[in-house]
């Protein structure tokens, strides 16, 4: 991946981690989905969170975030 993507990359992440805490959560998700107006409920919500976090406390991190975006 380019290093250009990388940055955009880190900056959309950023942009999602409302608190600073190095993770979006799932709660992220749902603000991040109503942003770009597309309908989102628990279900997908909890599918997308376990399909790219790589722990199991269903928060998703830098690294996880490039990797789904990859």
């Amino acid at each position: 991946m380019h290093n250009t993507n990388h940055e955009e990359i880190r900056q959309m992440f950023l942009r999602y981690d409302k608190d600073r805490s190095g993770y979006i959560t799932r709660e992220n998700i749902f603000y991040l989905f109503r942003q770009i107006n597309l309908p989102l409920d628990n279900d997908l919500a909890d599918a997308m969170t376990a399909e790219c976090s790589t722990n199991d406390q269903g928060k998703i991190n830098l690294y996880d975030f490039f990797m789904f975006l990859r």
